[in-house]
């Protein structure tokens, strides 16, 4: 997931360039901001304790931005050695065949990869074998202000842990004036995403595509119109309002319109 989402390393199929002894590595990212130094810090990091190598991190642009102009870079005959590419475009690299696997840059046992979260490691991973490695894998969070829980006269140290209480704590915070409404997300379509696998649900039609090419989401079965009428409620309570792409709620939440924001855990 830091930006937003689930993302990983894919490793290229291109001949690391070699200078004076040097071994130059380019890789290509989508962190700007606050993420930047981050990766910065990584980065030197590595430098710093390899000598004979030299990582050069590049900003690309967005998540899209960067998978299109790595794919485009491939096309070319000059793509990166590493891109971080979030897992939308998973399918796309594991399809492209430009990218070397994970699994095939260590011997069997040479790397433990058992304190890496298991659903993450398999997300990556194509037939129990790891293709790419996770890097920045985010999930939703909860976000509140505890100042606004106590002027509604709330427990601040009790948010909600269930939808019947996001509905219920939301109506006590719009009814009491503090707020005009309750809560926002960020990444509408990502949050509906994370709503399925919170709930042991299929997001999308052969077992989220382990069982076969996905071709549809699940918007009509049970689950997801169960949670479709549950938010169109919530907005016509005023518990909830849609608050834009990606981090756009994340203005209002700030400003203090909103008392409750569901976020990646990158916006900590």
């Amino acid at each position: 997931m830091l930006a937003g989402l689930l993302a990983g390393i894919f490793f290229v199929a291109m001949t690391p360039t070699v200078s004076q002894a040097v071994t130059k590595i380019s890789f290509w990212h989508a962190m700007s901001g606050r993420r930047l130094p981050a990766v910065e810090r990584i980065v030197n990091g590595f430098n710093a304790a390899h000598p004979d190598i030299k990582v050069e991190a590049q900003f690309m642009g967005k998540y899209k931005e960067v998978i299109a102009k790595t794919i485009a870079a491939v096309k070319a005959g000059k793509p990166p050695h590493i891109a971080q590419v979030y897992e939308v475009g998973f399918q796309t690299m594991y399809d492209s065949g430009a990218i070397i696997p994970v699994y095939k840059l260590f011997k069997p046992g040479e790397v433990d990869f058992g304190d890496v979260v298991w659903p993450i490691r398999d997300y990556y991973s194509v037939k129990g074998k790891l293709y790419s490695m996770p890097f920045n894998s985010s999930t939703a969070m909860l976000y509140y202000n505890k100042d606004l829980f106590r002027k509604a006269g709330l427990d601040p140290n009790r948010p909600p842990t269930t939808y019947k209480d996001l509905e219920r704590i939301g109506k006590k915070l719009v009814e009491s004036g503090v707020v005009p409404y309750g809560f926002s997300t960020g990444w509408p379509s990502w949050i509906f995403e994370q709503a399925h696998a919170y709930h042991n649900q299929y997001y999308a039609n052969h077992q989220n595509g382990r069982k076969g090419r996905s071709t549809k989401v699940y918007f009509n079965k049970p689950f997801g119109v169960k949670y479709a009428k549950t938010m169109t409620r919530f907005s016509n309570e005023k518990v909830y309002i849609f608050g834009g792409r990606e981090y756009s709620a994340n203005k209002s939440f700030l400003a203090q319109q909103i008392a409750m924001l569901i976020q990646s855990t990158s916006s900590v």
